[in-house]
């Protein structure tokens, strides 16, 4: 399970941190001398095969490095990620459960307070929704925006639960609970 795309999310000398297209992997990159300036934003081939532009893979990054990128960048790089793979999260909300008696997996999406949650609840429960864009229509609730601020939590944030991003090592006392499955 390896990324084989990854947008830029921000670059430092010769160094980058890109963000994987499909599995959300964080990772520092070392790009290769003598290549057309990268950008925040570009999409880049960090896959096996020959790299043009990345040499290579330095390493993972951590919540706290993560942290340190401008949301204000990162989100929207993270909604052209969610509108890329839009079945994979039109899936997670059509087949979200409960998490517990009193949580449902859609209430730990930013924006989803009870109104929002019963609205898309009720929605879902007449007819699957067929895009992201149909979930914005029908229920009145902007997915792209929720999901993206969403992953962007999972990678910043220390939290119970982890949706979309592999979860860091479980430490003494944390709840194992799996990440939606993507394949």
């Amino acid at each position: 399970m390896f990324d084989e795309y990854a947008y830029v999310l921000a670059v430092k000398g010769n160094n980058a941190m890109v963000i994987g297209c499909k599995y959300l992997t964080p990772l520092e990159v070392i790009l290769r001398k003598g290549t057309d300036a990268t950008t925040v934003g570009e999409k880049l081939y960090i896959g096996k095969e020959k790299r043009e532009k990345v040499y290579s893979i330095r390493k993972k990054l951590s919540s706290e490095e993560m942290a340190k990128i401008e949301p204000e960048e990162f989100i929207p790089i993270l909604e052209t990620i969610v509108k890329e793979n839009s079945e994979f999260y039109l899936n997670f909300i059509n087949n979200s459960k409960p998490i517990s008696i009193k949580r449902h997996q859609l209430q730990v999406l930013p924006n989803v307070g009870d109104k929002s949650f019963q609205k898309i609840i009720s929605e879902r429960d007449k007819e699957p929704f067929k895009s992201l864009e149909d979930v914005e229509e029908r229920a009145d609730f902007n997915a792209v925006k929720s999901i993206a601020q969403r992953v962007y939590n999972e990678l910043t944030e220390p939290d119970k639960y982890f949706f979309f991003v592999k979860k860091p090592k479980l430490t003494k006392g944390d709840q194992d609970i799996p990440p939606y499955n993507r394949e």
